[in-house]
């Protein structure tokens, strides 16, 4: 069967598993360089280890946003799902393994208020940025 070339293409609605764990193991490699460059900074400028917990915020949520764009661009499409889906597991994961390295144990719902929610937020809009690039 021919279709005609002024026909609409078909837009399908799906989830690309692939796009999001291809997101998070790019998000993984910017944050070990982001957690990289932050110790490189500390250890010359000694008047900001006092800040090492903003810093480490900041790189957190630069790499959600980086992430939900690789999502989105990977995927091509519903951006905004894959950007929001690969930030929430991004951040999930830092959580995870943060708790293992910390010797505070933050509350859940700081967790959720603090990193996994930002997360989320920068991921969804990254993916959005993403998928229309």
């Amino acid at each position: 069967m021919k279709t005609s070339p002024w026909r609409e293409p078909e837009t399908r609605l799906g989830f690309s598993l692939r796009a999001v764990i291809k997101a998070i193991v790019l998000a993984t490699v910017a944050y070990g360089g982001l957690a990289l460059l932050v110790t490189t900074v500390i250890s010359f400028y000694g008047n900001l280890e006092t800040r090492l917990p903003l810093l480490a915020f900041v790189a957190q949520y630069l790499t959600a946003l980086i992430t939900g764009i690789v999502a989105g661009r990977v995927a091509g499409q519903s951006g905004w799902v894959h950007g929001l889906t690969a930030g929430i597991l991004f951040m999930v994961i830092v959580s995870v393994a943060g708790t293992f390295f910390l010797p505070v144990r933050p509350t859940l719902t700081g967790i959720i208020l603090w990193r996994i929610l930002p997360g989320a937020l920068l991921g969804l809009g990254g993916g959005a940025v993403g998928a229309n690039l």
